[in-house]
C-alpha cells in the first residue's frame, strides 16, 4: 500500500507574520487575478500564501473600506501601498516625541514643577 507523507508543508503555510510589502503586492496580484475569474484558492496559490491568509488580508481591506472617515484613496494607500501606515509611524514617532519633550523642558518649565 502506498502511503502519503502529510508532514511536508510549504514555507508559506509555516509563516505566521507577513511583511507589509508582501501583503501589499499579494493583495494587488490577487485583485488582478480575481478579475480573470480565478477562484480564491487559485489566487492564493499564485500569490504563494494560504487561502485563509489571503482571505484575512481581503477582510482587513474591507474593514478599512467600511470606515466612513477614510477616503477611498486612504484605503488604497493603507492596504495596497508597500510601506503602509506602520512604517511611517515607526519612522516619525521617535523624532516627534523627542521634539515634544525638548519643547516642554526648554520652554514649558515642566522639569521640577511637580511639587
Amino acid at each position: 500500500m502506498d502511503t502519503l507523507n502529510h508532514t511536508t508543508t510549504s514555507v508559506a503555510a509555516k509563516q505566521r507574520s507577513w511583511n507589509r510589502k508582501t501583503i501589499a503586492t499579494g493583495l494587488l496580484e490577487a485583485q488582478q487575478l480575481s478579475r480573470t475569474d480565478a477562484s480564491q484558492k487559485d489566487c492564493a496559490n499564485q500569490v504563494g500564501v494560504p487561502r485563509t491568509t489571503l482571505q484575512n488580508w481581503m477582510r482587513s481591506k474591507l474593514r478599512l473600506a467600511s470606515d466612513p472617515q477614510l477616503s477611498p484613496a486612504a484605503v488604497e494607500f493603507f492596504s495596497n501601498h508597500p510601506k503602509g501606515s506602520r512604517s511611517y509611524i515607526g519612522f516619525l514617532l521617535p523624532p516627534i516625541l523627542f521634539l515634544v519633550n525638548l519643547t516642554m523642558v526648554v520652554f514649558g518649565g515642566c522639569v521640577g514643577s511637580w511639587s
